[in-house]
């Protein structure tokens, strides 16, 4: 068995394609493998909007090459002269190989690869144990994030979560729109204002779905939020979210000692006695939060931390 029948195996090639020659660089520690096809063979191609598909014979080649899985712990690159088919009326197209998916610079395992580790890493660790720059992995991420909203579907969505988060130190923040039932983020805009409820009502539409269809919308207890999430899906019950709910409460009884502790000086120095979880509370922290509670029908301070608690 030679090398090259020995590679084809494992790049698992068909036919027509076989591997004509390998390169290895042990200074570089690089593999470079060569393609070619069969004289006289077809290549299927198909392109539905026009009403092309079939097979077709090669009418000239174009060189592409493409960065592979390492063999062997030893960078692999892939090169090939790509035939162009001649589909009549004098009209050439280039045939996809069965390695490129759907991006350019990248096999499709290479791809797969990178795809899988996005979800795990930062790309600049991506890039590094791979021995790729950063722009080129953002290239082919941006890629396929693009291809995924093109194909992005909204029909089913009834139930949406709205929120916000930072991405970025220096307060960098955007706003997500999420399918509660799928627990999948669908929509992603930059900021934290109530417009992005109005460019995810646009897309909503755009991708095949209707205000009517949104029966609940999950969010924080902004007014502006609720405003606008009114407007653009009247149908909807607008709710607010657990943790915000749960923030409020737990915030309460500081907020309501603050505002009682000159006039209540049962209050003074009881902020960790209220805030801390009973079981961490020293001795005197029990007394104090004891004779707090008491008091539950004169102050504030003492209802606050029954709601928070209870």
């Amino acid at each position: 068995m030679t090398q090259e029948h020995l590679f084809s195996l494992a790049l698992m090639v068909n036919k027509p394609w076989f591997v004509s020659k390998i390169d290895f660089d042990p200074k570089k520690n690089r593999i470079d493998i060569d393609f070619d096809f069969e004289r006289g063979a077809t290549f299927f191609y198909e392109k539905l909007d026009e009403q092309i598909s079939g097979y077709f014979k090669a009418y000239d080649t174009t060189k592409k090459t493409w960065r592979h899985l390492n063999f062997f712990q030893s960078e692999c690159y892939l090169h090939v002269f790509v035939p162009r088919v001649d589909i009549g009326n004098g009209q050439c197209r280039l045939v996809n190989t069965p390695w490129e998916g759907k991006v350019f610079e990248f096999a499709l395992l290479m791809k797969a690869l990178i795809l899988q580790l996005a979800f795990k890493m930062p790309v600049h660790q991506i890039g590094k144990l791979i021995s790729v720059t950063d722009n080129r992995i953002w290239r082919l991420l941006k890629s396929y994030v693009s291809l995924a909203r093109d194909a992005q579907d909204m029909s089913g969505v009834t139930q949406l979560g709205v929120d916000e988060t930072a991405v970025l130190r220096g307060h960098n923040y955007v706003t997500l729109f999420v399918d509660l039932e799928k627990r999948k983020t669908i929509f992603v805009t930059e900021g934290i204002s109530s417009k992005g409820l109005e460019l995810f009502a646009k897309e909503l539409v755009s991708k095949n779905g209707t205000a009517e269809q949104i029966q609940v919308v999950s969010q924080d207890m902004s007014p502006a939020f609720k405003k606008v999430a009114e407007e653009n899906f009247p149908g909807a019950s607008i709710v607010f979210d657990r943790f915000h709910l749960a923030k409020m409460l737990n915030e309460a009884p500081d907020y309501a000692r603050k505002s009682e502790v000159t006039s209540q000086p049962i209050l003074k120095s009881s902020r960790m006695a209220l805030l801390k979880k009973e079981k961490n509370l020293t001795i005197a922290q029990k007394e104090k939060l004891e004779t707090i509670k008491l008091k539950d029908t004169e102050l504030k301070t003492a209802r606050a931390w029954r709601m928070s608690n209870y």
